[in-house]
């Protein structure tokens, strides 16, 4: 395999180089040039799909009334089952476009799902332990959000984004079908509106 000569031929060096150093090759040149300007592409197809789940969130407001309609634990469940569905559907590599149209489809029931733990959890606290509950909670999502993103960062790491994708979709699956079988969270109800 031939190697690379600088322009000007032997014993020549390009202005700005020392003696000793070869300049690469201009296809590495163009390579990184090309991996630079796939990432930032990257970046913004990642921007798109992250802000179209954020639209998703903001266009499930309206939806809260419609979906408190549902009993708590049927509307806690239908969320669940949507998600499990919307991570198996990740798997399928359709595009940026697929992706954000997923998760904004996701989105549209987390509104409903943060006023349900409100009344449910929340609002039933006594008053003088409602403080201990909203840390306690905050606590909860607050080490949930960086143990998943660790797990998935394993998975990734591991596996091919399909596979970890349906490992995923797979375990929700696995909670969401035991959760399915406790007869105490279909017969939940809504509180009683206080009568003034």
């Amino acid at each position: 395999m031939a190697r690379y000569q600088p322009p000007g031929g032997r014993g020549q060096q390009p202005r700005g180089t020392s003696p000793g150093r070869q300049l690469p090759p201009p296809d590495s040149v163009l390579r990184q040039r090309a991996v630079a300007a796939l990432s930032l592409g990257f970046l913004s197809l990642l921007g798109l799909a992250l802000g179209l789940g954020a639209a998703g969130g903001l266009a499930g407001a309206p939806l809260v009334k419609i979906l408190h309609r549902l009993k708590p634990g049927v509307l806690l469940l239908t969320v669940c089952l949507v998600d499990v569905m919307v991570l198996a559907l990740l798997a399928v590599p359709f595009g940026p476009w697929w992706v954000a149209g997923l998760l904004f489809t996701v989105m549209l029931g987390v509104p409903a799902i943060r006023v349900l733990v409100d009344i449910l959890v929340i609002r039933q606290a006594p008053a003088e332990q409602r403080g201990r509950a909203v840390a306690a909670l905050m606590t909860l999502i607050g080490l949930g959000v960086p143990a998943g993103v660790a797990g998935c960062g394993l998975l990734l790491q591991y596996l091919p984004a399909q596979v970890a994708m349906l490992i995923l979709a797979g375990t929700e699956a696995i909670g969401l079908a035991y959760c399915s079988t406790r007869r105490e969270l279909w017969r939940a109800k809504w509180p009683a509106e206080p009568t003034a």
